[in-house]
């Protein structure tokens, strides 16, 4: 077997890009989706800028369908449901709802996001059952719902950016929105507790839709962190 021998003639500068290669080698294999530096540049390429990215949230929420699961029960005799019909995309039973985003602001290093944003008006039809106040059904209406989007990421460093890793969590929460609709006789009253116990369901809801939404933004390097 041949012995190797080192050449001291091999310049120090090709030690060293070698020793880089090994590292950034090592790097991408820790994570594979991870982008090479292409010559000077400061950045990964490609990568998207701060701007970009937080835009990139606004408009795939912007528009979004999602569907309020049914709510139903029996509680002190009463036996409702809201939400029951088949009025979802597809059929699927439940309210459907439209979500509306604005700008997006956070931090970067921390992954954590918020922006302002709105829903269109939801129909809610409510149908119920009692033996003392009997049989009944009445259409509750949600108008000028009011959200807050907080989606948080697992960002980890990336050269002198950052690379979007999972979508941890997104939390959509109803800040305020106005009741109306029909009446539902004597279990008005009843109704409306029932559709306010229901508000988390719709939060949920919405999240699971922003979730899925803001899927093809993990796996994106944002870089530099400056607008």
């Amino acid at each position: 077997m041949r012995s190797v021998i080192r050449d001291p003639r091999v310049p120090r500068q090709l030690a060293r890009a070698m020793l880089l290669s090994s590292l950034l080698f090592g790097a991408a294999q820790a994570h594979a989706d991870l982008m090479f530096h292409q010559g000077f540049e400061t950045c990964w390429t490609p990568s998207s800028s701060t701007t970009q990215f937080l835009d990139s949230m606004r408009t795939r929420i912007e528009g979004l369908h999602g569907c309020v699961p049914q709510q139903s029960g029996t509680t002190s005799g009463v036996t409702y449901s809201v939400c029951g019909t088949p009025a979802c995309d597809g059929g699927a039973i439940g309210c459907p709802i439209v979500l509306h985003a604005q700008a997006f602001s956070g931090d970067f290093p921390t992954g954590v996001f918020s922006a302002p944003g709105t829903a269109d008006s939801i129909t809610l039809p409510v149908s119920y059952a009692s033996s003392t106040f009997g049989n009944g059904a009445c259409n509750k209406i949600l108008s000028a719902i009011a959200l807050t989007y907080k989606p948080d990421y697992t960002m980890l460093v990336d050269g002198p950016g950052v690379y979007s890793d999972a979508l941890a969590q997104v939390a959509v929460t109803i800040n305020s929105y106005t009741l109306g609709g029909t009446t539902c006789g004597l279990l008005d009253g009843f109704v409306v507790q029932a559709i306010t116990n229901a508000i988390p369901q719709a939060q949920n809801a919405a999240a699971q839709a922003v979730s899925t939404a803001l899927a093809p933004t993990v796996g994106v390097t944002t870089c530099p962190l400056t607008p």
